[in-house]
């Protein structure tokens, strides 16, 4: 056990982060937060699109945030030397996949998420202290602090912590431009996966695919212009929902990807 992992040996691996690149890690830290609440500042001045505001920067900041954030911690492998370097270290694979896992993507989204939660109850009360009195009430009558539960909260997260995951792996085989080949990869299978959505339904429907909206989501749902040109909706999967959609395929997803980088990091140190 001790040779897969051990506390004190990890702690070390830790600490040799922080101290080269603790400042960075806070700064990248630091600048999204910044950048988060600008946008809730702007939200807060007219509270009618408060609401798309938070959402924008919530997919954004959970989605694109990792990349500033992983491009920092996988600096180890940006040359021959650096990333020979890390690979001895007398610490197992197991710790070093740990230490990216923990350090580099779950303290992300953990302080994040904190940090949209505070920002986001101190707005809305702020709101509807400010308008509830008054006439114009109505701005901020539906207002609620986003719950976690939300799609539009797990949504760019999961798929956030998926993109994460590929540049980790990316930086492994990548020396030159690695978050730019990464980033291809990620969007070469996104679209690769809606091409293959498209080829199905075009095998098994008949009539003219409206390939908008619901129709672009894998496995949910699709939209047929029949020959009276009524449009009608057949559903794939009518017993599944959004949300059971992008937990079948983001789970497993996020699971393969941990185990990919455990194993690429294991084929670097032979």
């Amino acid at each position: 056990m001790g040779e897969i992992f051990n506390f004190q040996r990890f702690i070390l691996l830790v600490r040799r982060v922080v101290a080269e690149r603790g400042i960075k890690i806070l700064g990248s830290i630091l600048f999204i937060l910044i950048c988060m609440l600008c946008f809730m500042f702007v939200g807060y001045s007219k509270p009618s699109i408060y609401n798309e505001t938070r959402l924008m920067f919530l997919f954004f900041g959970l989605l694109l945030g990792p990349i500033l954030y992983i491009g920092i911690l996988a600096a180890e492998f940006q040359n021959n030397s650096m990333s020979i370097s890390y690979l001895m270290l007398p610490s197992s694979t197991f710790e070093k996949w740990l230490l990216n896992c923990l350090l580099g993507i779950s303290l992300y989204v953990l302080v994040f998420t904190l940090a949209y939660r505070f920002l986001d109850t101190w707005f809305v009360n702020i709101l509807h202290e400010k308008y509830d009195t008054t006439g114009i009430g109505h701005l901020t009558q539906n207002l609620k602090v986003l719950s976690f539960d939300d799609l539009y909260y797990y949504l760019p997260m999961i798929f956030g912590i998926m993109l994460a995951l590929t540049i980790l792996i990316g930086y492994l085989h990548f020396r030159k431009n690695a978050l730019v080949y990464s980033l291809l990869i990620a969007l070469g299978v996104f679209f690769s996966t809606i091409t293959f959505h498209y080829i199905i339904i075009n095998l098994f429907l008949e009539g003219t695919i409206i390939f908008e909206g619901s129709s672009v989501i894998p496995f949910y749902g699709v939209s047929v212009m029949e020959n009276a040109n009524v449009p009608k909706e057949y559903y794939l999967k009518s017993d599944y929902t959004l949300e059971e959609i992008i937990f079948f395929v983001g789970i497993p997803a996020i699971c393969t990807l941990s185990v990919a980088y455990y194993y690429a990091l294991k084929e670097k140190e032979l």
